[in-house]
């Protein structure tokens, strides 16, 4: 590295260094030395793309660096006042990131990132107002394949103001137009069961299920999936719950009683059992998430002695139930080069099959909306 990218680079100042060798000497001459860009000797359309390659490849403190330059020589620059403000975003520099949106609004106020970015802010910040004032700016010019996310964090600020049908009609919005948007879907069955239609959210709820479940399987091996799925099925439990207790008499306070309100004795009886279906299986999911919280473990073991059967056995037997086929059928036949005739390895190699999948157990309880459910 030449001594100038060097200081730049100490000084904190990203160098764009556009020949890496130096050519060879001219006849009766020195090698000529080429020096490295920086930011400051730079055009702003040069530091705009710079700034936005950065910020793409998550090289935030470069893409500041570049954005900072630009603003320096005129600071009511869009462009790079939205990038500043998404670098801000990742830094968790709320205040800052805020203040950007502000001064890109302050240029153009019907700007989507500005308005929808300030929104998101404000959402988090539970000053449910202001965001639900941003994020319907956001809406009305939103691009198409945007306008799902942005009805998402309306319906929330709308749920914040205790406006909850406003909340349930901006959700509904965002699932017509993304039918798989895992948030949407929650915020249905969260909305559905405050506003009393028990109905309309366990097939909500269900359709999570299902959606987050075919994920996971999409994604063998991905824990984040399965952690998804969980608390898809926590969800579905927690309608159930509410819906059960709805069936019971309650005090003149409000407080739920044990004493079954007569004629609801079959539906509490149905409801259970699908409380139980649920119970059952997060069980299972749970043990599978234990299963990828030992994996790293098992890897160590075999690593300590690649020649202890057990380990490998143990190893492999953990891959194929986190649904990592291919690493498990190679844990397999890994047993097999050590002992050519050992049962159990062979089983299992037997049950991945020729494409190295196993059939997955059944992951969505057989559950319908409660008879009498409204």
């Amino acid at each position: 590295m030449r001594i100038a990218t060097i200081l730049a680079v100490l000084a904190g100042i990203p160098a764009v260094v556009f020949a890496q060798a130096t050519p060879p000497a001219q006849e009766g001459g020195a090698a000529t030395d080429v020096q490295p860009r920086t930011p400051s000797s730079m055009s702003l359309g040069e530091l705009l793309k710079e700034a936005q390659k950065a910020l793409e490849a998550k090289e935030y403190f470069t893409a500041k660096a570049y954005a900072e330059e630009i603003l320096r020589r005129d600071e009511a620059n869009v462009e790079a006042l939205l990038i500043d403000a998404k670098v801000a975003e990742e830094e968790r520099d709320v205040n800052r990131a805020r203040e950007r949106y502000l001064a890109v609004r302050a240029v153009q106020p019907n700007d989507f990132d500005a308005n929808y970015g300030l929104g998101k802010i404000y959402v988090r910040k539970k000053i449910y107002r202001q965001a639900a004032y941003y994020l319907e700016n956001a809406v009305a010019v939103a691009p198409p394949d945007r306008a799902a996310d942005v009805l998402v964090q309306f319906a929330q600020a709308k749920r914040g103001m205790s406006k909850t049908s406003e909340a349930l009609d901006a959700a509904a919005r965002a699932l017509g137009l993304d039918q798989e948007n895992t948030e949407a879907i929650q915020l249905v069955v969260t909305l559905s069961t405050e506003l009393g239609n028990f109905e309309q959210a366990i097939r909500a709820g269900q359709a999570l299920v299902q959606i987050t479940s075919k994920k996971a399987q999409e994604s063998p091996g991905d824990v984040e999936a399965v952690q998804r799925v969980y608390m898809a099925y926590d969800s579905l439990r927690e309608v159930y719950r509410r819906y059960f207790s709805r069936l019971f008499q309650t005090e003149p306070d409000g407080t739920v009683t044990d004493q079954i309100v007569p004629g609801n004795e079959s539906d509490a009886a149905a409801t259970i059992a699908r409380i139980i279906d649920i119970e059952l299986l997060q069980a299972e999911l749970r043990m599978k998430l234990k299963h990828f919280e030992l994996l790293p473990l098992a890897e160590r073991a075999v690593q300590f002695d690649p020649t202890n059967i057990a380990a490998w056995m143990q190893y492999g037997l953990l891959l194929k139930s986190t649904s990592q086929f291919d690493a498990a059928r190679q844990a397999f036949e890994r047993i097999l080069e050590l002992k050519p005739d050992n049962a159990e390895a062979l089983k299992q190699l037997a049950s991945l099959g020729a494409s190295g999948a196993a059939s997955q157990p059944a992951t969505e309880p057989a559950a319908s909306a409660p008879a009498g459910a409204e």
